[in-house]
């Protein structure tokens, strides 16, 4: 009789069975127990053209009963429904509730894989508004589902610094907020530079480019105080320079706060100001080479011969390399990179779909590329507001920051907070309702926000997460520090329940979900998962044992997406990779 005591050894001697045992068989998963009473706790199916008689399956279950984890197998046409023993459930309730090495957080199969996913990606003209929260929550689940599953995962982001619209919040600051600071407007840093960036456009009717680029504005030369800065800042004019680290500063140091307090910290930040000598050499191969072409006008743009997208703008009339050329010198520069690294990601909103496959084409045109081998894109709809994008160049965008000031002032919120007291802060209960919303939504689609969205749990389903894990965590009498949670001492009781079979029998399910995914973003997946056990667990007539087995999953799960200041930045990448940055 062999030992099986782990999910690993479990669903790894399920399929060997089959395999060993009825090698015929095509098709053949393995799905763990849903949320419903009855015996089954696992299935194995198959298709059931591939058996042409009763024998193998026979044999299959005959194996399956002498398994020590097993109680019970039985066959039917296409499956077989396995019972597991009381023993092996109890064991696996145990580890998670003492924090063992067994779950999805210690899984292991990408361990020694170190993977960059890039995010967020920011301008530093203004504010971080709640589009970049959507951003900052599909990157970070997608890096914490990553450590997860065992790997290195470096958080980086390329920053637009240096442009057009950062020459726009130097003329707004030069014309229209002379002699002013963020103090003496007693304005955060970045709000003040958001101020001076959409007061200047708004003075010039600057407006987005019509057209399919996503750095259309950018696109455009109108001679105006912000093409001047532009082309003195490129002449290296000193005062020019030394206004520009002013305000680079006061929005970057902005964003740094708003960052910290939804719990995010970057490892390492790239700086598009650094990016123009590399630029330049890649244009110059690439005019030289007949990859691109120099208009009449003096501008550079790479003919895509595409239908929808004709051509990929890269330097503008007066020399200056679009975000665009910009974006494509600093991920040349992280070629050395590749050995190191098994897979290279990039999270953004879908108007850069395009753009970025292009990107990624010119990159290998012009450079020996072999991080393009490795690299993704995941793009995500937009946040709208009142049906249209939001846009800082109007004034009109939702900042993270105000929006997460008032919602400390929700009443649902205090009321949680009032009924359990000990059981988590007001920040990680908001980073669950805030980050959960938008992890519950489809990447592919555009997400219109209102307060009413976040605020009611009919639209926001993060609050019956909540909710659950301030009720698991109350009546677990369990502390948010995640030491005193892992050395808890909470012995189950004989014999366990059909609840909290169910309730630890959901472990297995939540690391199915990370194992197939092989590295793939299941940032909604799991939130699925978890929307659907907290609602569960909230039907339930609390008990000691079921608080605390369902304690240990939601803590998995959570942490698996980064939710709620869970077991954040679990393994840290490497120093030398680390410090590899532009600025």
């Amino acid at each position: 009789m062999s030992l099986i005591s782990t999910p690993a050894q479990l669903e790894a001697a399920l399929r060997r069975a089959c395999l060993s045992l009825a090698p015929e068989l095509e098709g053949v998963g393995v799905s763990f127990r849903r949320l419903q009473d009855n015996p089954v706790d696992a299935r194995i199916h198959f298709d059931p053209k591939s058996v042409d008689g009763g024998s193998e399956i026979a044999a299959l279950i005959e194996h399956l009963n002498s398994l020590d984890a097993v109680e019970e197998a039985r066959g039917r046409r296409g499956q077989v429904s396995v019972r597991m023993s009381d023993l092996f459930v109890r064991n696996l309730a145990e580890r998670m509730i003492t924090g063992a090495k067994e779950g999805p957080c210690d899984l292991g199969f990408l361990s020694g894989k170190q993977m960059v996913v890039n995010f967020l990606n920011p301008n530093a003209t203004k504010p971080l508004h709640v589009g970049h929260l959507r951003n900052l929550s599909i990157g970070e689940a997608w890096c914490c589902g990553l450590e997860a599953a065992g790997a290195t995962v470096i958080r980086q982001c390329y920053i637009c610094d240096f442009g057009r619209n950062v020459c726009e919040a130097m003329a707004g600051l030069a014309q229209h907020f002379r002699g002013e600071t963020p103090e003496s407007l007693n304005m955060p840093s970045d709000q003040f530079v958001g101020a001076c960036y959409a007061r200047y456009c708004e003075s010039v009717q600057v407006g987005a480019d019509p057209s399919h680029s996503p750095i259309g504005a950018e696109s455009s030369m109108i001679g105006d105080a912000a093409d001047e800065l532009v082309t003195q800042w490129l002449g290296g004019d000193a005062g020019v320079r030394s206004l520009w680290r002013q305000v680079r500063a006061w929005a970057l140091g902005g964003q740094e706060r708003t960052l910290s307090r939804v719990g995010i910290k970057m490892d390492r930040l790239h700086y598009e100001s650094q990016s123009l000598e590399g630029a330049a050499r890649f244009i110059a191969k690439g005019i030289a080479d007949g990859i691109f072409v120099r208009e009449a006008g003096g501008a550079v743009v790479y003919p895509t011969g595409r239908a929808g997208y004709p051509v990929l703008e890269l330097v503008r009339p007066d020399g200056l390399p679009t975000e665009h050329a910009r974006v494509i010198a600093l991920f040349l520069g992280e070629q050395s990179l590749c050995e190191q690294v098994s897979r290279w990601s990039v999270v953004c909103g879908d108007e850069w779909d395009a753009a970025g496959e292009l990107e990624l084409e010119v990159a290998q045109l012009v450079h020996a590329c072999p991080l393009a081998s490795k690299s993704e894109i995941l793009t995500h709809g937009m946040v709208t507001l009142k049906g249209t994008k939001m846009k800082s160049r109007d004034g009109q965008a939702l900042l993270i920051d105000d929006f997460l000031d008032e919602l400390e002032k929700c009443e649902r919120l205090e009321r949680l907070l009032s009924e359990y007291p000990s059981a988590l802060t007001s920040a990680n209960l908001i980073d669950v309702i805030t980050r959960g919303f938008f992890l519950s939504r489809s990447t592919a689609k555009s997400v219109e926000f209102d307060w009413e969205s976040i605020t009611n749990p009919k639209r926001n389903p993060a609050w019956a997460v909540a909710e659950a894990w301030c009720r698991c965590r109350h009546f677990s009498e369990t502390l948010v520090d995640e030491r005193q949670l892992r050395e808890a001492s909470l012995p189950l009781a004989k014999p366990m329940g059909m609840r909290e079979r169910i309730a630890a029998m959901q472990f297995l399910s939540l690391r199915q979900i990370l194992e197939n995914s092989g590295g793939a973003y299941v940032g909604a997946e799991i939130m699925k998962f978890t929307i659907a056990l907290s609602r569960w667990y909230m039907e339930q007539v609390p008990s000691t044992d079921l608080n605390a087995i369902v304690c240990g999953v939601l803590r998995t799960s959570l942490a698996s997406v980064g939710l709620g200041g869970i077991n954040r930045h679990r393994a840290r990448p490497s120093k030398q990779l680390a410090s590899h940055s532009t600025a």
